[in-house]
């Protein structure tokens, strides 16, 4: 084994993607972090051809049938279900830089983690989600990390509260260096997915897509509520 304690192996990924480093204690403005690829709307928009594609219910149906509302402020549209296999295949998109690079090297300082997005896992349960990434270093080989997520369920309406520890299941040394960014990143791959859903639904009466007022599980299912732009978010504040 050569190199730093930590570094991870960079055969793994292909082709591999680095992500520019730096330290989060001591970043300076304008530096790029481990996740700094697309902004927001760019993931989002990346995710929507996806989001509003049409599947058989037994395959885990994104939408019942096509929509496209125009709702009120603050209106609530219909409910959208997300079975494990459609939010399964969502998340991987999200979580990848590109279709073409499923598996991607996170650099920060002289540590690096291979991620496989093409491995993630998805399991439901009543008001929970949890996700299993694949990760691999040269002292891990590969191995998983696991980030459970709290949220709504049909008992408890949470609106859109996603919680998850602050440090997810994992092999230790895995967990010490990039614990706080794997749960970052799972959980802006969940929340750019949810986004996205919403969109796919309808828009406002200025023609913005909707967005996810809510997002609950029943075990079985992610159900996300998509809902206008209150009445105070459509303009500008005086």
């Amino acid at each position: 084994m050569t190199g730093s304690a930590r570094r991870a192996s960079s055969r793994v990924a292909s082709p591999r993607v680095a992500r520019a480093p730096r330290a989060i204690e001591d970043a300076g403005p304008g530096q790029p972090d481990v996740l700094d690829d697309l902004d927001g709307p760019q993931r989002v928009a990346l995710l929507l051809p996806h989001a509003g594609q049409r599947t058989a219910r037994t395959g885990g149906a994104l939408l019942d049938e096509p929509r496209v509302d125009v709702l009120a402020a603050g209106a609530a549209g219909k409910p959208l279900t997300l079975g494990v296999k459609a939010l399964t295949a969502l998340l991987r998109r999200a979580l990848a830089v590109s279709d073409a690079a499923p598996s991607v090297v996170w650099v920060r300082g002289d540590d690096e983690l291979a991620v496989h997005s093409a491995t993630l896992r998805v399991s439901l349960g009543s008001g929970s989600v949890v996700v299993g990434v694949g990760v691999e270093c040269d002292q891990t080989g590969p191995v998983e990390v696991v980030v459970p997520f709290a949220l709504g369920s049909p008992e408890l309406q949470a609106g859109l509260l996603m919680a998850s520890p602050a440090r997810p299941d994992g092999p230790a040394l895995v967990v010490a260096e990039w614990g706080d960014v794997l749960v970052a990143a799972v959980y802006r791959a969940l929340l750019d997915v949810v986004t996205a859903v919403a969109a796919t639904a309808g828009v406002d009466q200025d023609g913005a897509p909707l967005l996810p007022g809510a997002v609950a599980c029943n075990g079985k299912a992610v159900t996300v509520i998509p809902q206008a732009r209150h009445a105070i978010d459509r303009r500008a504040l005086r």
